[in-house]
């Protein structure tokens, strides 16, 4: 039986006391050491009895659950011989079967194997019924049920059975708590706390065992911290430590609140140093008291990945751009290739090589000191410790937390396979509804260091949506979205960017970011506009800003602007260290003579910064200086051989320049310049080189070469990159006779492959819409120009030109149209090339041309708004004729052909403002005398025409002959592209 003022257990000594006088007494805190295997010989001996038998489980369910269980395991047996219909043995049997049930399902609810589990709730079942076949109402029985429901995640029946028993018996601390626990786990915290506040009110104080009026307290303060009362929760697991130190859950729970506390109160730092002391010393002693405490376990890993420990009695002397240091002392036990050191205050690496009185590191050291303290980081506690957390719970927020510091150690040990494993099973296990964000944010970056942006793209999508308001993530996908030239992106990298710079509130870094996104993403007006923003912002501009202000003028075509900011990045470099000195090469163009030409000491000295150099040389091209330009390619080219943009460039300008064999000189020197040691290509290694010259070779139109190589390439990492360009070389080569069906076939056939093996690849898409539209199939080709449209957002403009060519071949002139000029104003206002831009206006004058003929096939009334249509083409017809004449000159050939269809059209209007009286419209004076002037004009324009027809010069600048008198004219058909 037990004292429950003393909480002790008394043995009646029946062996030697006929009178029962004598007995053993076992104090509460003595019976923890005492095993139950040293205590059921006594019962047994003393033939206790079965209230002997619970009052022992009684108490020892305080301080240990099995033992209680071997306890009344071995009062079963002696209750087996008991007359249940006994009034005096009932209440005993009543009270065994009831608390075995309770113990059982204390014990399910700390095993981790759910097979064990499941058989001890079903054994704590069978129990519970036994005692309810002796006493229906028997409150322990009814407790032990709402702890088994509770147990099971069925809160309505765990709180009908509380509640019963509260009803019939009053305020019973089992019953409180239960009706507690049941309102925490539905997150009713207000009603918790009533319950555990009645708890600590009517059982508090000395009255009560100290170790249940803890973890009382421990409840009563965790509901506290749920509700936002941190001071009083903190205070409450200080008082339920006080009661119980032992309490391992009142001190990790304390320890969690006083460490979300630290930086938040103004106190010296000595103050929060002593906190955070007293914080770690609580959670190791709750490590010591349970070492399975996944909670401590974490917590304290956290604390030893970022401490860094002093190498006792160990200095160093370090020299200036050194990897090695000297120790005055061994330091081959305390050290190991791996560990992370830190070298004084500030300087961390990582050991390479240990010797016993020197370390080797990867990077070298600034200067030379001697003396320096030695610090390192204990990796490998940490691992251990985190891997412990992992294994000591069935939780699976804890185990994702754990592999997550695993995976920092393992990062920091340069085992990134390991570190992604970690993570990404940290990710899978917290699931969908509730992710491991630190988890997923380190994914991340592990698939943006490996270049794996779609799934670093997928991930962060899934951050955004579990962190709406942290602007990194916004700004990060925007970047990625941006720099892999993802089509069809557009809107969402404006909307993250958008999202970002809002939650940083403008800070300058984000601005920055977001000018540099828009940048990537080819939005080059949105991130000049961002960068005036930034230096308007900043006091002190950095060379990279102004750099990036004059790329993106120059894709803009403001080429004045572009040199300014290029000459203010120039000015930055040279307070910098962030140029070189180049000798025996000497500048004779002005314009870069005043830029890279410094005069020390009265001598002159060429200093270059490479990207500097190379978008100063690109500017000069855009503005027809080329000498310029071809002597900054040249000094860029003395100084890094190898730098193959600049030969690339050389080759263009002269291709350019009409000179086809100083291009193919410099495309050689561009593919011998990436050769290895030996002198064999490097192309297999680096096909960026070739793919540019195959690329240089197609816009000469030279096709063979430019086949020559993309074949080379179509086996290796570009191979998608050549396919493309293969089927692209085919295509423009469709002449008419034996091999158009054999190249139309062949192009078709690599465009398939593309799409085969990268279903998404739209420009595979648009290829093939081409091709159905070359043979002849509209409807089809419709289909897939559509598909990429709606894919891309409409960011490939060619696929505008080919809808609308689409649509005019059927007849569809207000479509075609309209898909002419979307593609005018998304192009017009960045795109250097007019040749392309007079291509279009071609095609909406042919379309208003075709249109005016279409409504003339009416001959009737119907056939009104052909002369305006004729108007239309006329006026797009002097807009390209405007662009390709200059100082009254042509610039190219086409113009012989633009006025030749401006004369053509001239005729078709004339004539039918003529007809009009013959179709019953309504013609004034002016329309009648403005056709007769047309007339008149086309008249001189076809005498000259005619007296030219035998001039061989005349012949090559103008495409037209004789068969095309009387019709307008392209100088090829409306092409697809």
């Amino acid at each position: 039986m037990i004292d429950h003022e003393k909480h002790t257990l008394y043995i009646p000594i029946s062996s030697n006391a006929s009178d029962g006088s004598k007995f053993i007494e076992i104090f509460s805190h003595e019976l923890p050491s005492i095993a139950p295997s040293t205590l059921l010989p006594i019962l047994e001996s003393e033939k206790a009895s079965l209230h002997v038998y619970n009052a022992c489980a009684s108490l020892y369910s305080l301080y240990n659950v099995r033992h209680a269980r071997q306890i009344l395991d071995a009062a079963s047996k002696l209750a087996e011989s008991m007359d249940a219909n006994d009034p005096n043995q009932k209440d005993e049997l009543l009270r065994m079967n009831a608390t075995m049930g309770i113990l059982l399902v204390t014990l399910a609810n700390l095993v981790e194997d759910k097979n064990e589990t499941d058989d001890l709730r079903a054994s704590a079942e069978h129990y519970f019924t036994t005692a309810t076949k002796l006493d229906t109402f028997y409150p322990v029985t009814w407790v032990g049920k709402g702890l088994l429901n509770l147990s099971l995640g069925r809160y309505d029946q765990a709180k009908f059975f509380f509640d019963t028993t509260l009803k019939h018996t009053g305020k019973v601390l089992p019953a409180l708590l239960g009706m507690g626990c049941t309102c925490y786990y539905q997150q009713n915290y207000q009603g918790a706390m009533k319950y555990f506040e009645e708890g600590v009110k009517l059982y508090g104080g000395e009255a009560s065992h100290p170790a249940v009026f803890s973890d009382v307290l421990t409840l009563y303060s965790l509901t506290l911290a749920k509700l936002g009362q941190i001071d009083r929760a903190i205070y409450g697991f200080g008082r339920a430590i006080f009661y119980n130190k032992e309490n391992v859950v009142a001190s990790v729970s304390k320890s969690v609140l006083e460490m979300g506390g630290i930086g938040m109160d103004v106190i010296s730092g000595e103050e929060e140093e002593s906190r955070v002391n007293r914080i770690l010393q609580t959670l190791s002693l709750a490590n010591i008291l349970d070492s399975t405490n996944a909670t401590a376990q974490i917590l304290l890993s956290n604390f030893y990945f970022f401490k860094w420990s002093s190498v006792d009695g160990v200095a160093v002397d370090t020299f200036a751009g050194k990897d090695k240091v000297v120790c005055n002392s061994d330091v081959t036990r305390a050290l190991a290739v791996g560990d992370h050191i830190r070298i004084g205050q500030t300087f961390d690496t990582l050991i390479t090589e240990v010797d016993e009185k020197a370390i080797t590191f990867a990077d070298p050291y600034p200067k030379t000191e001697f003396g320096l303290p030695l610090f390192r980081k204990d990796y490998d506690r940490v691992e251990d410790m985190t891997k412990i957390a992992y294994k000591s719970t069935t939780n699976r927020f804890l185990q994702s937390e754990a592999l997550t510091t695993l995976a920092k150690v393992l990062h920091c040990k340069r085992d990134f396979l390991g570190a992604k494993k970690c993570l990404i099973k940290a990710t899978e296990l917290t699931g969908k509804d509730s992710t491991n964000v630190v988890a997923v944010w380190e994914l991340v970056q592990c698939f943006v260091v490996e270049g794996k942006y779609d799934k670093a793209s997928a991930y962060l999508k899934k951050l955004v949506t579990l962190q709406p308001k942290s602007p990194e993530p916004h700004a990060l996908l925007a970047l990625i979205l941006a720099g892999t030239d993802l089509v069809g992106e557009r809107a969402q990298i404006l909307n993250s960017l958008k999202k970002a710079t809002e939650l940083s509130n403008e800070a300058v870094e984000f601005l920055i970011l977001e000018a540099n996104i828009l940048q990537h993403a080819r939005e080059y007006n949105l991130s000049l506009k961002g960068y005036k923003k930034v230096i308007n912002t900043l006091e002190s501009v950095d060379d990279e800003i102004w750099m990036n202000m004059g790329i993106v003028c120059f894709e803009l075509g403001l080429f004045d602007e572009s040199m300014k900011y290029l000459t203010n990045c120039a000015s930055e470099l040279k307070k910098s260290d962030k140029f070189e000195e180049i000798k025996d090469f000497k500048l004779n163009e002005k314009d870069n003579r005043d830029l890279f030409i410094t005069v020390v000491d009265g001598t002159e000295r060429v200093w270059l910064n490479c990207t500097l150099a190379f978008n100063i040389a690109r500017v000069h091209e855009g503005v027809g200086r080329h000498k310029a330009a071809a002597e900054i390619y040249k000094l860029i080219i003395t100084a890094h051989p190898s730098y193959v943009n600049a030969y690339m460039r050389l080759a263009c300008l002269s291709r350019d320049l009409g000179d086809l064999n100083s291009c193919a000189k410099w495309l050689g020197l561009a593919i011998k310049s990436q050769a290895t040691d030996d002198g064999s290509s490097s192309s297999s290694t680096n096909p960026e080189v070739l793919t540019l010259v195959g690329n240089l070779h197609t816009s000469l139109s030279d096709w063979a070469p430019a086949q020559q190589i993309f074949n080379q390439l179509a086996s290796g990492s570009a191979s998608t990159y050549s396919q493309l360009s293969l089927a692209n070389i085919y295509f423009s080569n469709l002449v008419a006779g034996s091999k158009y069906a054999k190249h139309l076939g062949h192009a078709a056939d690599f465009y398939r492959r593309i799409i085969v093996k990268d279903p998404s690849n739209l420009y595979a898409a648009l290829g093939l819409g081409t091709i159905l539209a070359e043979k002849g199939d509209l409807n089809r080709s419709k289909e897939c120009f559509n598909i990429v449209r709606s894919s891309s957002n409409d960011t490939i403009p060619d696929v505008l030109i080919n809808s609308g060519h689409i649509y005019l071949a059927q007849q569809r002139h207000a479509e075609a149209l309209q898909m002419y000029q979307t593609y005018l104003d998304r192009t017009d206002k960045v795109t250097k090339n007019k040749s392309d831009v007079n291509t279009v206006l071609l095609y909406i004058a042919y379309a208003y041309y075709d249109w005016a003929r279409f409504m003339e096939g009416y001959n009737s009334v119907k056939s009104a708004p052909a002369n305006e249509y004729y108007d239309k083409c006329m006026e797009y017809l002097n807009l390209a004729l405007g662009d390709d004449v200059e100082d009254g000159k042509s610039k190219s050939s086409h113009s012989y052909m633009l006025k030749y269809n401006l004369c053509m059209t001239k005729l078709a209007s004339a004539n039918c403002t003529l007809r009009k009286f013959g179709r019953n419209i309504k013609r004034t004076s002016d329309e009648i005398r403005k056709a007769l002037e047309n007339l008149e004009e086309s008249l001189a324009f076809v005498e000259s025409l005619l007296k030219l027809k035998n001039d061989a010069q005349f012949a090559k600048k103008s495409p037209c002959g004789k068969e095309h008198f009387g019709q307008f004219y392209f100088p090829m058909p409306p092409e697809y592209r």
